[in-house]
């Protein structure tokens, strides 16, 4: 199981102006809890069956407005200060062993501690987190243990299936040769953009994506390298056209007015190296068309990020680790034209824009207190928000996590 509090602190910042959904200027508190049980069982050979009840509770910064990359990766859009039970994750795991070296796989939130062959099959159904599968990494994408900003997550312009919580029901089926990794799922869309309600008709609605991955030894230390293509279809809002019809109709663009079904595609580039057994490096670049709303991610149609992480033994810390890393935002033409316009997205809207592309710094410290508890502090320094050079900042935010696992 794991639970994860984390409180954050935005100082005060001066704008000449705000919209509906800027960043507040602060000061400004916010705080997510989240607790998640594992209950997971072996079947059958091969077979893994997992169910993972899940409580949050959470008062996000700003409402979460105002930022590409959000400052919170546990936060949830609609959550509360009422705790929220849920089941996060209902999954079956099939494996079937097809030869090659014992591949040790270690116990997590998703995975129960097991061998199995580098040749194998993979067949994973049911609901779970599309990053569960795909786009891991050592390194980052984990707000419980790594960087916070939502823009380390995956890759920022990856508008992966989810709903509100970050979870979907569908299917992954991937096949490992060695050094190299095949996957392809399909997942359910929300009904409506980034909406608690998912779209059952999975042959009409959908995410998919295909990732293929190689591990390498470079200089005796491992990485890899990962290329991630991805289709959305879903009712999503055209930034182009609803800028069109404001200007025949008058007013402010609106996107919802342009709902219909359309098509989203994106693609992502990943690398991972480990340096030295204390340090590790990663890169992600992506890219999505940007011509339709986001539908179930952040606002980022563009993305450039690195990182590292250096785990404490040259200060007799091993089990501490200390991160750094910086991310790029930007937005395709469409999507400035129609925030400039006046309009208003999930998360961004500052009523007129003076683009520039967002950029994000941050860093943490992870404390290892006991095999089971950590204590972190983190750091972010955000230039641009919103991609609003007007309200250039840069703002600060500055969070203490306090994490429980055991597996």
């Amino acid at each position: 199981m794991q639970s994860t509090y984390i409180y954050q602190y935005q100082p005060r910042f001066e704008v000449p102006y705000s919209g509906p959904n800027s960043l507040a200027p602060g000061p400004s508190h916010g705080y997510t809890f989240s607790a998640t049980a594992m209950l997971a069982s072996r079947p059958w050979t091969g077979g893994e069956f997992y169910l993972e009840p899940e409580a949050v509770s959470s008062i996000p910064i700003s409402n979460l407005t105002g930022l590409g990359g959000l400052t919170n990766g546990e936060n949830q859009k609609g959550g509360g200060v009422s705790p929220e039970y849920y089941v996060a994750r209902f999954f079956l795991r099939q494996t079937w062993n097809l030869g090659g070296k014992p591949v040790e796989q270690e116990a997590s939130l998703t995975q129960l501690p097991t061998t199995v062959d580098s040749r194998r099959v993979v067949l994973t159904v049911g609901k779970y987190a599309v990053t569960d599968i795909f786009d891991t990494s050592n390194y980052s994408g984990d707000p419980r243990n790594t960087f916070l900003n939502w823009s380390f997550l995956t890759y920022g312009a990856w508008d992966y299936a989810a709903d509100v919580r970050g979870y979907t029901w569908g299917a992954t089926l991937s096949c490992h040769d060695n050094d190299w990794t095949w996957r392809v799922g399909r997942f359910l869309e929300p009904a409506v953009p980034n909406g608690p309600t998912l779209d059952t008709r999975i042959m009409q609605n959908h995410g998919d994506q295909i990732e293929i991955e190689h591990d390498h030894d470079l200089a005796g230390r491992p990485g890899f390298v990962k290329l991630l293509l991805y289709r959305n279809v879903a009712a999503m809002g055209s930034y182009a056209q609803a800028v069109e019809r404001a200007l025949q109709a008058g007013g402010t663009p609106n996107l919802a007015s342009t709902r219909r079904q359309r098509a989203k595609l994106g693609i992502g580039l990943h690398v991972e190296q480990q340096i030295s057994p204390a340090l590790g490096l990663f890169a992600r670049v992506s890219k999505n068309d940007g011509g339709e709303e986001e539908n179930a991610f952040t606002e980022i149609d563009e993305q450039a990020q690195a990182g590292l992480a250096l785990n404490g033994s040259a200060w007799h810390r091993p089990d501490d680790t200390w991160g750094l890393a910086y991310a790029i935002n930007s937005l395709s033409a469409a999507h400035r034209t129609y925030l400039a316009a006046g309009g208003l997205g999930n998360f961004l809207g500052d009523g007129k824009l003076d683009y520039r592309p967002e950029q994000v710094w941050e860093s943490y410290y992870r404390y290892q207190v006991s095999h089971d508890w950590s204590l972190s502090a983190d750091a972010q320094v955000i230039a641009n928000p919103g991609y609003n050079a007007a309200r250039s900042g840069p703002v600060g935010f500055f969070a203490v996590r306090l994490h429980y696992q055991s597996f």
